[in-house]
């Protein structure tokens, strides 16, 4: 079972042509950022910049690709 304070994980699926390393540094990102929004961690600013970002990551759009 599990615990109360336990967040389902977001399931990043790994794009066609991606190298691993490039696909865990994505889904490393994406996991910082949701668990950022969970935890409240952005001010009004820092949430509509992260979820742009958030929104490219998901999309496929490589790391270093974002400004």
């Amino acid at each position: 079972m599990p615990a109360i304070y336990s967040w389902v994980r977001y399931k990043v699926p790994q794009v066609a042509g991606e190298t691993e390393e490039a696909y865990e540094q994505r889904r490393a990102e994406i996991d910082a950022i949701i668990e950022g929004f969970r935890w409240n961690r952005f001010s009004a600013e820092e949430s509509d910049a992260m979820e742009k970002r958030l929104q490219a990551l998901k999309s496929g759009v490589p790391v270093g690709e974002l400004a």
